[in-house]
């Protein structure tokens, strides 16, 4: 029943709400996991990238977290057009702000790994229709 229940909840855009990012490295990639399930979930009611930005923002509070939603808040407020406008930027910059050391290049290899197989994959794909 419980299953029945997240599931619908997934569905309704209800999905359980991520905890506050303070800013700290090691607890980054758990709380970038709740907060993109979250992003998924709310899809319909804020179906603007920059909307999802605000949102993913105001989860992070205090800490290095605050500080940089404090830095762009002020770039907002100087030239709205200068600010992070997608998800997926405004994810990569976090990455570069929040990941650990080891973890960032961890992730940079896994990327590189994924894009060499799509090369890959399409060269393969290309040469067999020639």
């Amino acid at each position: 029943m419980a299953e029945n229940q997240d599931s619908a909840a997934l569905l309704n855009g209800s999905a359980m709400k991520p905890d506050a990012f303070d800013g700290t490295k090691s607890k980054y990639i758990a709380w970038k996991t709740q907060m993109k399930l979250y992003v998924v979930t709310q899809r319909k009611r804020l179906p603007e990238q920059f909307d999802r930005v605000l949102m993913i923002l105001s989860y992070m509070k205090g800490g290095h977290a605050g500080e940089y939603v404090a830095t762009f808040m002020k770039k907002y407020d100087a030239d709205e057009n200068s600010v992070i406008q997608t998800t997926k930027t405004l994810w990569e910059d976090l990455d570069r702000h929040f990941l650990i050391d080891e973890q960032a290049e961890a992730y940079d290899r896994l990327q590189a790994m994924q894009m060499g197989a799509l090369r890959t994959f399409m060269t393969s794909r290309h040469i067999s229709r020639s």
